[in-house]
């Protein structure tokens, strides 16, 4: 799923960050779950959409005990296709003419659950509309969380007024202003912390532009390039340097020299 680029660093002693749309995500879905409802979240690529939801699901369905399941729908999916991703994750055995529909409601219908459809901006108007049909079925035993990235996936959305109006929440993901970005970085991890405030937004405004994904694969290479360098877990500027020069950033152009 898209939170593998936060999984990849989790070894480094990182902190989730709370940002206002990231707690968001858990309050809102913490709500839904009482009564079973459908919510959206989108907004660009990087911005923590997927590892935001992944973490509130996480945390609610502990609370309360619940099973959750998360299908990407993949590249172009056939409303079939979708329905069993659904049932794989369910771990139901299908045979070849089943009725697939009908015996994943049946499994939804038996507990109440959460179940998470990533990357609908790939999913066509009729697989949508499906998600609304497993929903629908369950009569209340289903929490449903659709997340995408993009105009595409606002577009999708947009464009079926069966699911927008079903809605109890859309949570669109906006990219950081620099004040919130510095902020986060310094909760993100110790090492960023100890960071000058003017370096950090320098570095924001020429690389990372207020998406976090893009902060998350600077700081997982400088911190490599840290530990091949011999510097025992602690961050330096040429650490940094080496990392912007990766990823094709002249570090002059962020003061550092």
């Amino acid at each position: 799923m898209n939170g593998e680029h936060y999984r990849s660093v989790r070894h480094l002693g990182v902190a989730d960050v709370e940002t206002a749309d990231f707690m968001r995500v858990e309050t809102t879905l913490s709500e839904i779950t009482e009564f079973g409802g459908m919510m959206a979240v989108t907004g660009e690529v990087g911005l923590g959409k997927s590892f935001a939801v992944l973490s509130g699901v996480r945390e609610v369905c502990q609370q309360l005990g619940l099973p959750w399941y998360w299908v990407e729908s993949g590249v172009t999916p056939s409303v079939l296709k979708v329905t069993k991703k659904v049932a794989k994750q369910m771990g139901l055995t299908i045979r070849h003419h089943d009725d697939v529909t009908d015996i994943v409601i049946d499994a939804l219908s038996l507990q109440p659950c959460v179940v998470v459809v990533d990357e609908i901006q790939t999913l066509t108007l009729n697989g949508l509309a499906q998600m609304r049909t497993l929903h629908e079925g369950t009569d209340g035993a289903t929490t449903l969380v659709l997340v995408g990235a993009g105009s595409k996936a606002s577009e999708r959305l947009d464009s079926s007024k069966e699911i927008t109006s079903r809605l109890e929440g859309h949570i669109n993901f906006t990219r950081l202003d620099e004040q919130a970005m510095v902020s986060a970085l310094k909760e993100y991890h110790p090492q960023l912390k100890a960071q000058n405030v003017t370096l950090l937004q320098s570095i924001d405004r020429v690389y990372g532009n207020g998406n976090f994904r893009e902060w998350v694969k600077l700081f997982g290479r400088a911190m490599k390039h840290g530990r091949e360098a011999g510097h025992g877990g602690a961050l330096q500027r040429n650490d940094l340097k080496m990392a912007l020069n990766g990823f094709g950033v002249d570090p002059k152009d962020v003061g550092l020299r």
